[in-house]
């Protein structure tokens, strides 16, 4: 009895089919396969790509002075850098990408905004009131005042900052 127990016992046993565990390690495979494709596709091609300055004000809609300003209020760390700035003209892969951090992506909920649509003010009211509703957004000082001063157009996500203190 004791060994038809034993069977009993191994017939109750989870079985793991070898087909399914082959199946399984060749799906493995075949993905880890594709990553590798698309990594190299990305190394290779995608990081070799340049991007103009034009190309990188075109989604913004913008003047060149103005995303000039733009860069140097948001973008660069020291001068040297955007000394930089102005000596390029095409930027790498990452160079694009730091600066589209920097600024924010232009989107519906992300916009490029003036300081009266910021503000919420309409461009017929009172002066009075537009002058209340500027001297209120300066003391909130969410950027520099000479960069609050010198520019009317913000990019999204500084738009976007500025927005939430009102």
């Amino acid at each position: 009895m004791a060994k038809k127990e034993k069977i009993k016992e191994d017939a109750n046993a989870p079985q793991v089919e070898s087909k399914e565990s082959m199946n399984f390690l060749w799906m493995l495979f075949g993905i880890g396969f594709l990553w590798l494709l698309f990594y190299y596709w990305f190394d290779v091609y995608a990081r070799k790509r340049t991007f103009t300055k034009a190309s990188l004000r075109k989604p913004y809609k913008v003047d060149d002075e103005t995303f000039n300003k733009w860069v140097f209020y948001f973008w660069y760390t020291n001068v040297a850098d955007y000394n930089y700035y102005l000596s390029k003209r095409k930027f790498n892969y990452y160079e694009h990408g730091h600066i589209i951090e920097c600024l924010g992506e232009p989107t519906e909920e992300t916009a490029v905004m003036t300081k009266g649509e910021i503000a919420g003010v309409e461009k017929d009211i009172n002066d009075n009131v537009y002058r209340g509703v500027r001297n209120s957004m300066r003391k909130a000082k969410p950027i520099s005042y000479e960069a609050y001063h010198k520019l009317n157009v913000f990019p999204p996500k500084i738009s976007k900052m500025l927005y939430g203190h009102f």
